[in-house]
């Protein structure tokens, strides 16, 4: 009996340690998952883009009109520079052998150092918005690969600047994405000519 007890106390003992054990284990792995969680933020900026043409000739020029919004209720400083922080363009199509094949280009702007005088900072009060427009060529071997493509834009600022005492937002804005289809004008405008004759 006396055995018994000694056995029961023994076993009561471990049984305590493994569930201390663990606890700590388990506490201390919550910990790291909350700290490599990205804790998501709340952007006041809205990014929106259009497209010129919709439909544009492979080898031209794609137009996209941005335009970067703020919808919040304070105001907020930007760099217009880096609107055109990235650009993404993308296409999914089926190949030969009936499976989806796809490809992404990504490409970061390049802006050089901000003007002295402040002058790329803009300040864009509740409401407001900042336009600009750019023009992408569609004259490499990725513009071959496919009809339908999509494109968006990234807004993107890092440094700790601020003008007129307002600090510049940071952190990324993603635009919406795109559609936008490449048509071969060449191709089409021989088969017109052999047409006519």
């Amino acid at each position: 009996m006396e055995l018994n007890l000694k056995n029961l106390e023994w076993n009561t003992k471990l049984l305590l340690g493994v569930i201390a054990v663990t606890s700590l284990l388990l506490g201390g792995f919550s910990n790291d998952a909350r700290a490599t969680i990205p804790q998501s933020t709340t952007s006041p900026l809205v990014f929106r883009i259009e497209l010129k043409p919709k439909i544009p000739c492979r080898g031209s020029s794609l137009i996209v009109n941005a335009e970067l919004i703020n919808r919040g209720n304070e105001s907020v400083a930007i760099d217009r520079r880096l609107v055109w922080y990235r650009s993404t363009f993308k296409y999914s199509t089926f190949g030969s052998d009936g499976r989806i094949k796809g490809e992404i280009k990504t490409a970061n702007g390049e802006f050089g150092e901000a003007a002295k005088d402040g002058s790329d900072y803009l300040i864009l009060q509740p409401g407001q918005s900042y336009k600009a427009s750019r023009s992408f060529k569609l004259d490499d071997e990725f513009f071959n690969s496919a009809k339908v493509f999509s494109v968006q834009m990234t807004y993107g600022q890092f440094s700790k600047t601020s003008t007129d005492q307002l600090p510049l937002f940071i952190g990324t804005v993603g635009s919406n994405e795109v559609e936008f289809k490449v048509s071969n004008c060449k191709r089409k405008q021989q088969s017109a000519m052999r047409s006519i004759k």
